[in-house]
């Protein structure tokens, strides 16, 4: 616990500063004000809203998450104004996104979260409906709360009832950029199809649900 905590800041650190310097290098084209400009302005946003919404963090594991959706809300809203279509902003920061959660490789990204490995696939399942609860806890803290559903031999379901990227964007009023977090789901749920598990999220939070619903199944070959 203490190890993840301590690579937690820094991780959050790193990622700030890659979503700038990708987004940087993606939209510079697109805008009319100078990027140095703009960042300083995304710097002064940030703040704000990390001030704004302190209080949200209840732990170690909050305060860098809420780190990390303060930029992201923070770049949104701050060129929004430089785009004719939000779309394209927002395909921009999702690919931001998605680049940061996978840059060391979708194996790493499932090692990480789920302590499964391609030299032992067929511990996979396994360890996902042992330990999954409690890596997340340790990864997540207190702002995400997970409790174990259904879990037999073919289904293993997770609902979260809370969610601190949910809560913040929510009532931030920035649905459209937690559609982005929650979108990162689906990269790594078809990627336990190797694994023989095939993932769905039935209802989610962002939608008003009670729950974002992970269920996983054990795909049986033969």
């Amino acid at each position: 616990m203490s190890d993840l905590l301590n690579e937690m800041e820094p991780l959050a650190q790193e990622m700030r500063k890659q979503v700038l310097n990708e987004l940087g290098q993606r939209v510079t084209p697109l805008v009319a004000p100078p990027w140095d400009e703009l960042r300083k302005q995304i710097g002064r946003l940030d703040a704000v809203l990390q001030e704004a919404n302190g209080w949200r963090a209840k732990d170690r594991q909050g305060a860098v998450y809420l780190k990390v959706a303060c930029t992201v809300l923070a770049i949104y809203r701050t060129l929004l104004p430089c785009f004719e279509d939000k779309r394209a902003l927002l395909e921009h920061i999702k690919a931001v996104i998605d680049l940061i959660n996978f840059q060391g490789g979708m194996d790493a990204f499932l090692l990480d979260h789920f302590g499964i490995s391609p030299e032992a696939p067929d511990e996979a399942w396994d360890r996902i409906c042992t330990d999954y609860i409690r890596r997340s806890q340790e990864r997540y803290g207190s702002g995400w709360v997970v409790e174990q559903g259904i879990k037999d031999e073919r289904r293993c379901f997770f609902n979260y009832r809370s969610c601190g990227f949910a809560d913040f964007f929510l009532d931030n009023d920035a649905r459209e950029v937690l559609y982005l977090f929650c979108a990162t789901d689906y990269v790594w749920g078809d990627a336990l199809e190797k694994y023989g598990i095939r993932f769905e999220r039935p209802t989610t939070l962002s939608e008003g649900a009670d729950a974002c619903r992970f269920q996983l199944f054990r795909m049986i070959r033969g």
